[in-house]
């Protein structure tokens, strides 16, 4: 989630999307890729599971 806070990577993705759609016209180099609205990405890891936890126990 946090890959998304860079521009290139969200340039990867929207390049490929358009790309696999059939519309590589639409790929350009002034193309915005800007995030639109607030983004916080949460982080992210691992053996941070613990037994038990309910969705409001994050709340």
């Amino acid at each position: 989630s946090i890959d998304f806070q860079v521009e290139d990577m969200r340039r990867l993705i929207v390049n490929a999307s358009f790309w696999l759609l059939d519309m590589p016209e639409v790929i350009t180099p002034e193309l915005s890729v800007e995030i639109v609205g607030n983004y916080e990405p949460t982080m992210f890891g691992f053996d941070s599971f613990r037994k038990g936890m309910k969705v409001s126990d994050f709340k």
